[in-house]
């Protein structure tokens, strides 16, 4: 059996409880191709949030900013933890249909010169 590729995601929320747990669920039941490791960044929800998320994910890794650092500093926060070849940055509205996760990582394999992709969303 060959080694399945590193992948990791970050995925801020807000004040997302419902959809974050969605959300997780749908990258953990899609993505088999890979070894997933997930991260949610919280940006001072009050809402239960991380709580809700480390109740029903208990390997998702939970960082409480305190307040709304914004997308892209939320994103940050998970980048001295990574040991993944890929990372990808997910939305918590974003659900899963299909394994779009090891596909993305699979293409990025097999064409090292590409080094940004993003799926194609519908709906």
């Amino acid at each position: 059996m060959s080694e399945r590729i590193p992948v990791s995601g970050t995925v801020v929320t807000y004040h997302n409880r419902d959809e974050i747990l969605g959300c997780l669920s749908s990258l953990k039941e899609q993505t088999k191709g890979v070894e997933l490791s997930l991260y949610v960044s919280d940006n001072g929800s009050d809402n239960g949030t991380p709580a809700a998320v480390r109740t029903a994910f208990p390997d998702v890794t939970v960082f409480e900013n305190g307040e709304n650092l914004g997308f892209g500093a939320g994103h940050n926060k998970a980048i001295p933890y990574l040991s993944s070849r890929y990372h990808v940055m997910v939305n918590p509205d974003i659900t899963l249909t299909e394994d779009a996760v090891s596909a993305m990582a699979a293409y990025m394999e097999a064409h090292p010169e590409v080094g940004l992709m993003m799926p194609d969303i519908r709906y």
